[in-house]
């Protein structure tokens, strides 16, 4: 069988689109050089069937490596002697340089499964976009705590 995207292009689509939704359509096709509108929203539709994979996968990567650091923060916690120099040096090397990335990543699956959401939901980019903004305000109160917490 041939690739999804070598197989002959037999079926029509008849859609209605906002201006702004073809102006936007439009300068991503002409910055990527593609030949024509259409080809541009075939090209667009496939990359948003994979993107969204992507965009789960890399949220449930990110919800497990900050799982795991709330594991070790507690068994840490709950150690009732003093831990290893190495230890110490090991956890203040990951708070300093691992934990700003996977808060980024965090936040960047967020974003875009949040507007996944909105968009399968029926609600307009603008709508997801906004609750977008605002799991990114809870984000970066939740990164001013670990920073705080970390003796930053």
């Amino acid at each position: 069988m041939a690739d999804k995207n070598e197989q002959k292009k037999t079926e029509r689509l008849h859609m209605l689109i906002s201006p702004a939704e073809i102006d936007a359509i439009d300068d991503w096709r002409f910055r990527n050089k593609i030949g024509t509108r259409a080809e541009a929203v075939r090209r667009l539709c496939q990359i948003s069937l994979e993107a969204e994979t992507a965009a789960n996968r890399s949220s449930e990567l990110a919800t497990s490596i900050l799982r795991s650091f709330n594991r070790s923060m507690k068994k840490l916690d709950e150690n009732t002697g003093e831990p290893p120099e190495e230890v110490l040096d090991i956890f203040e090397s990951w708070m300093d340089e691992l934990l700003p990335m996977v808060l980024e990543l965090a936040a960047s699956s967020e974003t875009v499964a949040e507007i996944f959401d909105a968009l399968r939901s029926g609600d307009s980019l603008t709508e997801a976009l906004k609750r977008v903004n605002d799991k990114k305000a809870d984000l970066e109160k939740a990164r001013r705590h670990i920073e705080r917490f970390g003796g930053r």
